[in-house]
């Protein structure tokens, strides 16, 4: 099965049969993209399974939760009492909020292996569950890839701490007094995170759109990821959320790329994506977006406060997209830039 079968399927309950051409019925979408991800999953294991890495993916439809205390003792190998009770609170808590859109946690198993869980979520729409599951493996990519020497050490004192019984409300306070700049390098490089999983998973789409070779799949797999990423500009607006995702700015980018140079750069000798160089890839574009680390530490209270009371004065999203480069600071922020940017995107490419 390939991309393009995925993209061909309609929108529907992902428990429901699809309707064949000659109008006998099919296997549900979901079961037919499970099927194309257990496929990729298997060229995608080493990319992470070694001495000190396992992943495990879960389908949350197949999961049963009374097997969830025997997944956390025979299959992360955890045994300490404290930890075992931690795991399979969070191992439950993962499950549940991942049914829609993914999750991904870890915890050090007594093999002395660092055990990533993948929740492989569903959504009705077909190319977007993909596109969610496979921003889901970038999330997977960074357990292991992303400053390892700094966050290997710190997660295991976490799990050190929780084996005492500590508080997570504690263990935070903690790690601030213990780790000189945590608070700067954790919110750096959770924003990094955040968008490398966004951007690698739209790119991927792209390789694969390409990959095909027909030209309506790839238009409307550039659209689609466009789309998705430019929404989530929407994040600065979010008064209880404010986040900074400006994953649009990389993705258009990397889209360009993609078409003009084709997918052989991203792809192994057998013709599967490589998914260490495209993460590699994506992430050096992502670091390439050039906000300082100051802006990324402080775009809540920025640029955040300063849209949401934009947004009060001109509740018509277009009329504040208007307003706003005339004002001081859009003309010094390139989060602002982009932000104007990406919405003129979203809003002028609705269907």
């Amino acid at each position: 099965m390939d991309f393009a079968e995925i993209a061909e399927l309609k929108q529907q309950e992902p428990e429901k049969a699809q309707t064949g051409l000659t109008g006998g019925e099919q296997a549900s979408f979901l079961s037919l993209l499970r099927k194309y991800i257990i496929e990729r999953i298997s060229h995608f294991f080493p990319y992470i399974n070694d001495a000190k890495c396992h992943v495990h993916f879960l389908f949350p439809e197949k999961f049963k939760p009374e097997k969830n205390n025997d997944f956390v003792i025979k299959v992360l190998k955890v045994r300490h009492p404290q930890r075992q009770s931690r795991a399979s609170t969070a191992l439950a808590a993962a499950l549940a909020a991942g049914k829609e859109y993914g999750n991904v946690i870890s915890v050090f198993g007594e093999d002395g292996k660092k055990h990533i869980i993948a929740v492989l979520g569903c959504l009705h729409d077909p190319v977007l569950s993909l596109y969610y599951n496979v921003r889901t493996m970038f999330q997977v990519m960074q357990q292991k890839y992303l400053y390892p020497e700094y966050f290997e050490n710190i997660e295991r004192q976490m799990w050190m701490w929780r084996d005492k019984g500590v508080a997570e409300e504690r263990i935070s306070a903690m790690l601030k007094a213990t780790n000189f700049n945590y608070e700067k390098v954790r919110k750096i490089t959770a924003f990094y995170a955040d968008v490398q999983a966004f951007a690698g998973a739209a790119t991927y789409l792209a390789v694969k759109a390409v990959q095909s070779g027909e030209t309506d799949l790839i238009d409307k797999t550039e659209k689609f990821v466009l789309l998705e990423s430019a929404g989530l500009s929407e994040n600065l607006l979010n008064v209880q959320h404010c986040v900074l995702n400006c994953a649009y700015p990389a993705v258009k980018n990397l889209i360009a790329q993609v078409k003009n140079h084709g997918a052989a750069a991203y792809l192994d000798p057998q013709g599967w994506v490589d998914w260490k160089k495209l993460y590699d890839y994506t992430l050096s574009e992502v670091k390439n977006i050039d906000y300082s680390p100051h802006a990324i530490m402080d775009a809540r209270q920025n640029e955040g406060k300063f849209l949401q009371a934009l947004a009060k004065q001109y509740p018509k999203r277009q009329q504040m997209l208007n307003i706003l480069p005339w004002c001081p600071e859009y003309k010094n922020s390139k989060i602002l830039q982009d932000f104007v940017e990406a919405q003129r995107f979203y809003l002028n490419n609705q269907s």
